[in-house]
């Protein structure tokens, strides 16, 4: 997918791709929220796995994990559905961590993921 136009908001600060996605079903998804692809090939709120770290089925591992940013809410509470990935620079108090994990624990492995917190305003 090429890189579409990005209305302004306190989420992005500049995108660098964007990915149409395949949410797994059972939540309702939240602009913002980092979501990452398991061996399923669907992506979900689970936590960002680091290089060296053993990947829980059905987490892939650190050099297969693609990590992206949602661009928009996205319900699959009933099916799995369709939604908008971003990687690039974006505020990192509009971004909403997987489970427990915090800024300070993964902001280097989603810098090596394409995905850059930077402080904005909200």
């Amino acid at each position: 997918m090429g890189v579409s136009t990005i209305a302004p908001d306190n989420l992005v600060i500049e995108i660098e791709n964007d990915f149409g996605i395949t949410l797994k079903a059972g939540k309702a998804y939240t602009k913002g929220q980092v979501v990452v692809l398991q061996d399923t090939g669907l992506y979900t709120d689970a936590n960002v796995v680091g290089s060296g770290v053993a990947a829980a089925t059905p987490q892939l591992g650190y050099d297969a994990q693609t990590v992206v940013v949602l661009a928009e809410d996205v319900d699959a509470t009933a099916a799995n559905a369709s939604g908008v990935g971003y990687v690039g620079e974006f505020n990192e108090n509009s971004v909403t961590l997987p489970g427990t994990q915090t800024k300070a624990a993964i902001a280097g492995i989603l810098q090596a993921k394409g995905i850059i917190l930077k402080k904005g305003n909200k």
